[in-house]
This record gives structure tokens, sequence and C-alpha cells, in this order.
């Protein structure tokens, strides 16, 4: 082969391994989420979701989780695993986040599968988000409530969607926050589409893997060998012509 085809073919590849490597952006809103009451009572469907431990004498305590759905695969709307994620933004409305000079809020990566119709009680053992048993044991992002304005918020949540890319069980995320009052955020279910949760990610597809180099067939090999002793033959003849 001569060497100017073997750079083009070079050159070729570096392009394309180049092209599949750039990052790409998508926008998921799409999934579940569940405003969970120590009550017991099913609260999918909610157009608003809620979180506040410990709210007093006979008061609930609230948890919510959220996941999108169907971010992973090899559909054109779907993040390829093994991708690097560059970066996962959660946006979410929330209000009334602040009393008294506000409480910390935490969201955490959850370890335990659940679905629209999971309870309070049959998320855990000992009911809600137990860091360490259904959740990771640290809150993946915390923040202090200093609101009680309703405004969108954003949450880099990048670590967990890395996890997940990487081979992690996607089981989204969890809401939780201790004592008094319950922070309020609008779900997956408001009516108005514009105020609902969405998550954006950057990511870069993990290379193409090189087709392998297919095993040469019994016709290859019995075409090499004879091409080879045609050859051969051929400068015995011209060798014994020349000594002639």
């Amino acid at each position: 082969m001569k060497r100017p085809l073997v750079l083009v073919m070079a050159l070729v590849a570096c392009l394309a391994y180049a092209s599949s490597a750039h990052a790409a952006v998508l926008t998921f809103n799409q999934g579940i989420d569940l405003w969970l009451s120590s009550s017991g009572t099913q609260d999918t469907g909610n157009p608003n979701l809620g979180w506040g431990r410990n709210l007093g004498v006979n008061a609930r305590n609230y948890d919510s989780l959220i996941k999108f759905t169907d971010m992973f695969g090899a559909g054109d709307d779907q993040i390829p695993l093994e991708s690097t994620i560059n970066s996962a933004t959660l946006y979410i409305w929330i209000g009334y986040d602040g009393y008294d000079g506000g409480l910390t809020s935490s969201i955490y990566q959850m370890t335990y599968d659940w679905n629209a119709t999971s309870t309070w009680f049959t998320i855990g053992s000992t009911g809600g988000i137990v860091p360490g048993v259904n959740a990771e044991a640290s809150p993946e992002l915390q923040w202090t409530g200093t609101s009680n304005a309703w405004s969108q918020r954003a949450f880099d949540l990048t670590p967990s969607v890395q996890d997940w890319s990487d081979g992690a069980g996607q089981y989204g995320w969890g809401f939780t926050r201790d004592r008094y009052r319950a922070v309020t955020a609008l779900s997956l279910d408001y009516s108005t589409p514009s105020y609902r949760p969405y998550l954006v990610v950057d990511f870069t597809p993990p290379p193409p893997t090189p087709d392998p180099i297919p095993e040469p067939s019994t016709l290859t090999i019995f075409g090499v060998g004879l091409c080879t002793w045609v050859a051969l033959k051929r400068r015995r003849k011209g060798f014994f012509r020349k000594t002639a």
C-alpha cells in the first residue's frame, strides 16, 4: 500500500474518532416523583413535592423522590453508557424554603429502587429516606433556605449521573430536611409544563469500539498458500535458468 493512501486512511480514522467524542447535551423531563408522607398514603401524581422532618407533636414527616426515565441507552435521546458526564443540572421550582433564618435541605443519591406505587414505609424499613440504608450515606448536595418566594433553583448533581453512566442503579434522588416546616416544590405533575422539574446533561460519549480483526477463513488460508507456492515455484524456475 502506498504511503499517501496510508496517511489518508489514518486521517479518516482520526476524524471519525474525534467526531464521535464530541460533547452533546440532552434535556430530560419525563419520569416519576413522589411526595412521601409518614401517614403512609400514596402521593404519586401530586402537583407538589415536599420535605421536612420532625414537624412537631402529631405532625407528619415528609420526604420526596424524583427520577427521570430512559436516560441511558443507544437511542438518539439517550446517554450511552460509559459516557463522561461533563455536567448534570437539575432545575426545580422551590418555595417556602426559609422560615425563621433557614434550615438545611439535603439531596441524596438513592440506592434503593422505587416506583409510582411506593410509599414512606416501602422504600425503607424505618420509613422515609435513611442515609446508608436506601440512600448514600452522605448527601450529594445541601443548601440552606433563604427565601420563601417561589424561584427556580439549579442543583449540580453530576457525580450521581456519572455513577449511573458507569453502571450503578439509576434510582434517582431523595430530598429531605430536619425539623420544622416542610419545603414545597413543584412536581413533574404540575399543571404548567414550564414549571416542572427537568434535568440537563452535558456528556461526551465513549470512543467507538474498534471492529475486531476477522479470523482468516479456510479459503483465504488456502489462497495465500497457493499463491506462495506459485511464487516459490517461479523463483526456482528462474534460478535454474540462470545457472543453466
